[in-house]
């Protein structure tokens, strides 16, 4: 399901209709892929994949809207994951968290 990370709309195919995402998601993947950090991506795609597990096992409710929303924050979280992929034949990035992409950017200084 390709996804317009511009206008974070998906497009399905199948359906050839397109379908907006939440801009709050799409702004918290692109500021994570700009720090290039894939740990906290990786974990907010863990993070909502319990959600749907959790919102699919309720009874008594009809969960189609809000597990259709998740899954829509699935694919722009495994968008914004794609992104941060090495070229082939590079080597990966340390994987770390945005204090780690902070004092790379910053510089650390030594005491004494």
């Amino acid at each position: 399901m390709p996804i317009t990370p511009k206008t974070g709309a998906l497009f399905h195919a199948e359906t050839q209709e397109t379908t907006n995402v939440s801009k709050a998601m799409e702004l918290i993947v692109t500021g994570y892929v700009k720090l290039r950090d894939r740990r906290v991506l990786v974990d907010l795609l863990a993070h909502r994949r319990k959600v749907l597990a959790q919102l699919e096992a309720v009874s008594g409710i009809n969960p189609e809207n809000a597990a259709k929303a998740i899954q829509e924050e699935l694919a722009v979280i495994e968008a914004g994951l794609e992104e941060l992929k090495a070229p082939p034949g590079s080597l990966p990035e340390k994987e770390c968290s945005w204090g780690c992409a902070l004092t790379r950017s910053i510089g650390t200084k030594s005491a004494g």
